[in-house]
């Protein structure tokens, strides 16, 4: 059964990088077939994205934002969106024209809800998305890819929002992305961590390709110490918002001193700026904290253990 697809990309000043992913995009959407819809959400460009969209592109759907607040964003285009699966495709990536083929079965199993592309460099050959496993040690949470040689097909627990599809009746019972983790990064990480532990599976389908440009516009809007701070402080917030069981928050408090005082002799500024930022983010965090924990079908060792 071929199911319906709605494509949501979120654009800033990337009428080049448009011009190269919507052909890709369209002949992926017509080979797989049934219905589908391209949204388009943009962020206050100051370039001529939305007229190259209007003239060549009128079908897509194009909803005009006043600034540039990615989640934000998303979300406008996901209410706007009118079927039950739903991409979030970058405006820097180029898919192969079967990608969807693969990925859109697995929905055949009601537990998915979301499937994850094999994701190329730009270059075509250097690989930059792999299938990951959960592992918790010394206090702090990793998410790992897994060997070479091991199956690449199966349970991730990273579904990356840029080549993924997901259910939509799951993302809304999920309460969709986190606002805490505002502008970017680890916002899926969190959403697939909670999936999981509302019962739901992520799958990664290494047939799918796609090639992604990478940072394309996040690095020419935010510098580089910021982007590396960023990542720091989000990791934090997703390990005090989603780690319940008192075993592992124990760990991970009589473990973070030690961290902060080897990344302190490392001169890791990026590490320590992260966690002040989490630190001043946690009334809102404690509040997401506590909407998690009452989610929760399962608890953390049950997840760790699939």
């Amino acid at each position: 059964m071929k199911r319906n697809i709605s494509v949501v990309i979120l654009n800033l000043d990337g009428r080049p990088m448009l011009e190269e992913c919507l052909p890709s995009l369209i002949a992926a959407l017509e080979h797989y077939g049934g219905l589908w819809e391209i949204i388009v959400v943009d962020n206050a460009s100051i370039d001529d994205s939305v007229a190259f969209l209007e003239k060549n592109y009128p079908h897509i759907k194009v909803i005009q934002m006043q600034k540039n607040d990615p989640l934000v964003s998303l979300d406008t285009g996901i209410d706007a969106s009118q079927y039950e699966f739903l991409s979030f495709c970058n405006n820097d990536m180029v898919l192969e024209p079967d990608c969807l083929d693969y990925l859109m079965p697995h929905f055949d199993d009601e537990r998915v809800f979301a499937v994850t592309a094999r994701v190329y460099e730009w270059d075509r050959t250097t690989l930059q998305s792999r299938r990951r496993f959960p592992r918790f040690s010394r206090g702090f949470f990793y998410y790992l890819p897994v060997d070479e040689n091991a199956p690449q097909h199966g349970l991730t627990c990273h579904a990356t929002g840029g080549q993924s599809i997901v259910r939509k009746s799951a993302y809304r019972a999920l309460g969709g992305n986190d606002h805490i983790f505002k502008p970017l990064y680890h916002e899926d990480l969190d959403l697939t961590w909670r999936a999981y532990k509302g019962g739901w599976i992520a799958l990664y389908e290494p047939r799918a390709i796609v090639y992604h440009r990478g940072g394309a516009t996040s690095r020419r809007i935010f510098s580089q110490d910021f982007l590396r701070m960023l990542q720091n402080r989000n990791f934090f917030l997703f390990m005090w918002k989603n780690l319940h069981s008192p075993a592992m928050l124990g760990s991970h408090l009589a473990w973070l001193p030690v961290r902060l005082g080897a990344e302190l002799l490392k001169g890791n500024k990026a590490f320590l700026r992260g966690f002040a930022s989490a630190l001043c983010a946690l009334p809102a965090l404690l509040r997401s904290r506590r909407a998690a924990a009452a989610a929760a079908r399962l608890d953390d060792p049950a997840v760790f253990a699939l």
